[in-house]
């Protein structure tokens, strides 16, 4: 008896966790793919959210979507519940808070067939909210990818990312980031392994997605996430110490160790830990304030905004070291 799901060629796997209106709109734009009907499928996997999907899932937006409830394990977890859920040949994974455009599974697939053994990266736009303020105008255009083609492994976004369904198994799929089940890095974590593996990582111009990163509407919200993301960095380094050489924006705000650094990186982690002290953040940060509502050139604003969101690196990166050295 002829099986039809086997016949499906791309999985859409979609983490979700209490964002029924973003998944919403994802949704719809999969509605307007150009890729044949009947040969992919959508499987949203709902990581234990505590508001109710069940009227955006009757809804039926697209037809044919399955729909996973699971305890709140994080995306490492359910992007794995998904793979295992699909029976596409090609997982094609998006966070919930993107936006595909209509020829976004027809250039995957196309890459996809022409390099059969590289793992997949979207070319995600970054939008620019309706009411966005300076600092979204100014950081935003900065954002979008300059490189297509093959790329280092340390490009790769977790959240519009493809690959195998047998390639992804035979990896190990996805890992939380010890001490964490939520949150950055495990998409680096797996990309790592990956590379080791000898697989090969390539952005895809054709593959268009847009990213309505709500996290990038003001500098505080963006200081939260770098605070954040940075916190987590040294459980990564502690899995994996060869990344350390990998992600250069951390390689000045380790210790000082008196033996190995130059003098150079010596006084190059000494000015990062005096930029970071709060005397010197607040000072910038009022001064931030007063050209965004005076003056708001980006040739000013540009390097005061990244000067304050590395003093927040900073301080999450030195709060991670002190957790993983037990202090």
């Amino acid at each position: 008896m002829f099986n039809k799901e086997a016949s499906r060629q791309i999985s859409v796997i979609i983490p979700t966790y209490n964002r029924p209106d973003s998944l919403k709109r994802l949704l719809g734009s999969l509605g307007h793919q150009h890729f044949p009907t009947g040969k992919w499928e959508v499987i949203v996997v709902d990581d234990g959210s505590t508001i109710s999907y069940e009227p955006l899932m009757r809804e039926e937006i697209i037809k044919g979507v399955r729909y996973f409830k699971q305890e709140n394990q994080g995306e490492a977890i359910a992007r794995n519940r998904g793979s295992h859920e699909g029976n596409g040949k090609l997982l094609v994974f998006l966070d919930d808070d993107m936006e595909v455009a209509s020829g976004y599974l027809d250039a995957i697939w196309e890459e996809h067939r022409r390099f059969p053994k590289a793992i997949l990266i979207g070319n995600m736009q970054t939008v620019v909210p309706e009411m966005a303020g300076v600092y979204a105008k100014i950081v935003t255009p900065g954002l979008q990818p300059e490189n297509f083609g093959e790329v280092s492994f340390t490009s790769i976004l977790g959240g519009v990312v493809s690959i195998s369904k047998h390639d992804y198994q035979m990896i190990g799929g996805m890992h939380p980031v010890l001490y964490e089940k939520r949150g950055a890095w495990l998409d680096m974590d797996f990309a790592y392994r990956a590379h080791q593996a000898g697989f090969t990582f390539r952005r895809v111009e054709g593959a268009v997605v847009f990213h309505h990163d709500f996290v990038n509407q003001n500098l505080k919200t963006a200081c939260q996430r770098a605070y954040k993301i940075s916190r987590i960095a040294p459980s990564l380094f502690q899995c994996h110490p060869g990344l350390v050489d990998e992600i250069p924006m951390f390689r000045d705000m380790t210790p000082v160790v008196p033996k190995n650094d130059t003098d150079l990186i010596v006084i190059r982690k000494l000015l990062r830990k005096v930029s970071a002290t709060q005397v010197a953040v607040i000072v910038i940060e009022e001064l931030v304030n007063w050209l965004e509502n005076h003056w708001s050139k980006p040739t000013l604003l540009r390097p005061l905004y990244r000067w304050i969101t590395g003093a927040y690196i900073y301080r999450g990166f030195q709060a991670g070291l002190r957790r993983t050295q037990g202090g």
